[in-house]
């Protein structure tokens, strides 16, 4: 069970970074089926960095220097798709394929002729042996203490500026919230001079993983009581009620002992962030809402005066930021080398199909991630399942169950996919009518 649970957070993470990038891009009015080829040259770049950085190095700075480089890297390749489709408004679906086609014989020959020069045999594949393990870790053994002092500050000086802004009607509720904010916001500090000078014990990630859920499901219903918006009524209700029983489940995990084999890469925790930071930055604040406007209706977004080619050079450019890092994930989860010349196995392809199943919206797309990773791990954990090896089924049918499950589901789903409306078209500033 273990090992289909890590595999499934891999494929996931990745898809999930993929499909977020795509999702940006579309939503600035442009197809990027370059997602593949992206996620190859952000892997290129994540490898020759984990090749050549010191060993030496802190663990961190390692971690964080070759996700940079990757997003570098991704980001320079989707510039070409930006340079084709939106300045020179070249067709958009050709443009990414022609990007698949080259990703991948490019970086098998800057591959081999590393290889030819430093082994004196050419090989498209890339060793990084000693650097992989930087993004590995045990969660019983990962100090998060941090994390709860930081929530309660964060989460205190939240609610004392949600304070601030009815204090020209203070009521009882209003003094509520600075009790609380106050008491939250001293609470932290408190926690955080304790756990500094060693006098609480250490916090283990997937205890720190409890405590941010169990907060977060109180925020959600401090909500519910004292913040009676109708309009979000369901929303915060069905928000605590997810993630209360997330942190239940979470809690019965780590009293049975399940997460004491369980390691996990910092992957993952990258992309839950990427997803709450996505959901704000599309839907509550003035660039996203620009964003939106140009894949929905960019002769009126020009109307108001935003820029639409610029804001499309951003949304594909965040979108090869993001599948730069998704393709170093998919590389540098579970591998310690990489045959370049295979490409990154689809992974690209797959991850539109999650987006379009997401309908182009961050957590649908990440639980969306979730079912197609949890398939792709079945297809190659199956032999640890007695059930389904007992079944004497051929490995390709599992290889391919990923692959079905996918049609099955777009053949479902997207009958009621409704994409922004002008993906796809160029756009044209003398035919803004």
């Amino acid at each position: 069970m273990t090992i289909i649970v890590q595999y499934t957070l891999v494929f996931a993470t990745v898809l999930a970074l993929v499909a977020l990038g795509g999702m940006f891009a579309e939503h600035s009015g442009v197809i990027n089926l370059g997602l593949e080829g992206t996620m190859v040259i952000g892997a290129l770049g994540g490898a020759l960095a984990m090749r050549y950085l010191p060993s030496t190095l802190p663990s961190f700075l390692i971690v964080v220097l070759v996700i940079l480089i990757s997003i570098l890297c991704g980001l320079i390749y989707s510039l070409l798709l930006g340079l084709a489709c939106i300045t020179f408004k070249a067709d958009q679906t050709i443009t990414g394929t022609a990007l698949n086609i080259l990703a991948p014989a490019l970086a098998t020959v800057v591959v081999k002729a590393i290889t030819l020069n430093e082994d004196g045999k050419a090989t498209s594949q890339l060793q990084y042996i000693n650097m992989q393990e930087n993004f590995v870790f045990n969660l019983t053994k990962t100090d998060m203490s941090w994390v709860i002092p930081a929530i309660l500050i964060i989460a205190g000086l939240v609610v004392l500026f949600m304070a601030f802004k009815g204090i020209k009607n203070i009521s009882k509720k209003v003094k509520i919230e600075f009790i609380v904010g106050g008491c939250l916001t001293l609470i932290g500090v408190l926690f955080a001079i304790l756990f500094g000078l060693g006098i609480l014990p250490m916090v283990t990630f997937e205890w720190a993983l409890f405590i941010v859920l169990i907060l977060y499901a109180l925020f959600k219903t401090y909500l519910l009581v004292f913040k009676k918006n109708k309009v979000k009524f369901k929303k915060n209700l069905i928000s605590a009620i997810v993630f209360g029983s997330l942190a239940i489940l979470i809690l019965v995990l780590n009293l049975t002992g399940f997460f004491v084999d369980l390691t996990m890469n910092w992957f993952v925790p990258l992309m839950l962030v990427l997803v709450c930071i996505s959901v704000y930055v599309l839907y509550s604040t003035k660039f996203g809402l620009r964003l939106l406007s140009c894949g929905e209706n960019p002769q009126a977004a020009d109307a108001v005066g935003i820029n639409v080619n610029r804001t499309r050079y951003i949304g594909v450019i965040i979108s090869g930021c993001f599948a730069g890092i998704g393709g170093l994930a998919f590389i540098a989860s579970v591998n310690s080398s990489w045959t370049f010349d295979v490409g990154v196995s689809g992974f690209g392809f797959l991850a539109l199909a999650v987006m379009i199943f997401g309908q182009w919206k961050p957590i649908n797309i990440l639980l969306g991630a979730v079912l197609f990773g949890f398939f792709r791990a079945i297809g190659l954990t199956y032999v640890n399942i007695p059930f389904l090896q007992d079944m004497n089924i051929s490995s390709s049918w599992y290889s391919m169950l990923p692959y079905v499950v996918c049609l099955i589901v777009l053949a479902f789903t997207s009958r009621k996919s409704r994409a922004p409306k002008a993906e796809g078209v160029p756009y044209d500033k003398g035919s803004r009518g």
